[in-house]
């Protein structure tokens, strides 16, 4: 679990890096949702989890996309703090 929110969290921490935070934010939530789609199968982690039917894959790349958008909401929010 440790391991996972590391992962995560430096993973999302690359969207609020440069300019341009929400289509970094898109991109890579998009990225990881697929990701999490794809790859579990052929790295031999199961596929029941997000492939169990096609609205557990859409679910399944929609929340990583909602993850990707609020680090760059965040990323946003904070860096007009500083200034």
């Amino acid at each position: 679990m440790a391991g996972d929110l590391l992962s995560n969290g430096l993973y999302y921490s690359l969207v609020g890096t440069g300019k341009n935070a929400w289509q970094r934010g898109l991109v890579l939530g998009l990225a990881a949702g697929i990701g999490g789609v794809v790859l579990p199968g052929p790295m031999g982690l199961g596929e029941a989890p997000s492939n169990r039917t096609p609205q557990t894959k859409l679910m399944t790349v929609a929340w990583y996309l909602i993850g990707g958008l609020a680090a760059a909401g965040v990323a946003r929010a904070t860096r007009k703090r500083r200034k």
